[in-house]
């Protein structure tokens, strides 16, 4: 059985989480689910079915606990880390409609952030799940700098933009080329820059 991310998203968070309202679900994802009985809608709230939980591999009290013990084993897009990240490093909510909404659903899905009207904000487990991430993906890339000189470069670029980001406070303003910018605005473009160079590297 095929399934897009966005679903197999919103179905590991209904194995994780349990029920989710129903409006917190991404509806084409959510249809396609119920229609192959994976999912089911009773009232307000969305479940996994038996069927949907035995589609990853556990029921639900097995895929909770691999979840609550591995919390960086779902993989993030390269869009919904960004998001997430941003969100972690803020001090206040943000705008819920300057950030794309399939990211949004996504993070939310996964217990990663939550929408209070027009704001969208990190949840309490979310810079616990960015750690576990960074940790994996340290070690993915720890692997592949071995393969090109670009994923080297790419390594040692992503190393600084995180020791940069642990010493530097949130919301910092620095001055480049004499214009004031947001520190975390530049970490995110070396972060971009990174990953294109380990992209190219992998081609």
């Amino acid at each position: 059985m095929s399934l897009s991310s966005n679903q197999l998203d919103l179905l590991r968070a209904l194995a994780t989480r349990g029920p989710l309202p129903r409006e917190e679900a991404d509806g084409r994802s959510l249809r396609a689910l119920v229609s192959r009985g994976l999912a089911q809608v009773t009232g307000s709230s969305v479940r996994a079915t038996p069927a949907g939980e035995a589609a990853l591999g556990g029921g639900g009290g097995e895929a909770r606990n691999r979840a609550a013990a591995d919390p960086g084993r779902a993989r993030l897009s390269e869009a919904q880390e960004d998001v997430l990240r941003s969100m972690v490093r803020q001090t206040a909510p943000l705008l819920a409609d300057h950030v794309d909404g399939r990211v949004l659903r996504a993070l939310v899905g996964r217990g990663l952030a939550r929408v209070d009207g027009d704001w969208a904000s990190a949840t309490d487990s979310a810079a616990a799940h960015l750690r576990a991430w960074d940790r994996a993906e340290r070690k993915l890339r720890h692997r592949r700098a071995a393969t090109s000189p670009e994923a080297v470069r790419a390594e040692v670029v992503l190393r600084a933009v995180e020791q940069l980001e642990a010493a530097t406070p949130p919301e910092s303003v620095v001055l480049l080329a004499g214009h004031p910018a947001y520190a975390d605005d530049l970490l995110a473009g070396l972060r971009r820059y990174a990953r294109a160079l380990g992209r190219r590297g992998q081609e």
